[in-house]
């Protein structure tokens, strides 16, 4: 017989990185689109999916390495959100 265990808990943290000449279209979520930060639509999203309360960092250029210039351009910028 399968005995069910209670799921172990854990914190939600995501590096989001990103181009910032890129234009969000938030058609598929129906989320606001006067938002002050690129990553708003992020986490509203990630809020209403998990029911949850995120914060995020401050942002920061992403110049440690040219590995996603090819796909994402140059100038990248990064944050984490949690």
């Amino acid at each position: 017989m399968l005995d069910l265990i209670e799921p172990t808990k854990c914190r939600l943290i995501l590096a989001v990185m990103w181009q910032p000449s890129f234009s969000w279209q938030p058609h598929a979520h129906k989320i606001e689109t006067n938002l002050e930060h690129p990553t708003d639509p992020i986490l509203k999203i990630i809020e209403s999916y998990f029911d949850v309360s995120l914060s995020q960092s401050e942002t920061y250029p992403f110049d440690f390495s040219d590995y996603y210039t090819a796909e994402m351009g140059s100038n990248l910028k990064k944050c984490f959100i949690e």
